[in-house]
């Protein structure tokens, strides 16, 4: 109650921006905490690092040139909107 009114009722907007009176690091708990965590947390965290370092050792990525980067939404995962990149094969260093 401190943080969201009404804590115990669904409600998708209290993420919205300004919606929150304190916005802090621990308001937003994807794979959840306590009894209820996800059973796959670890895996999930540890695949997306994996896929993260394999893709900029192979390629290098670039806002595609005019294109903004639109409003990030809060779901189950963060879902940036108008996130156009272009992808080129990366140099090997020497």
């Amino acid at each position: 109650p401190q943080v969201f009114p009404h804590p115990d009722r669904f409600d998708p907007d209290r993420w919205l921006p300004g919606n929150s009176p304190v916005q802090h690091r621990t308001h937003f708990i994807p794979f959840g905490d306590g009894n209820r965590k996800c059973l796959g947390d670890t895996f999930a965290r540890t695949e997306m690092r994996a896929v993260a370092a394999a893709a900029v050792t192979r390629w290098t990525l670039r806002h595609t040139p005019g294109t903004k980067v639109g409003e990030t939404r809060l779901f189950a995962t963060l879902q940036p909107t108008g996130l156009r990149m272009t992808a080129r094969t990366a140099t090997k260093p020497r």
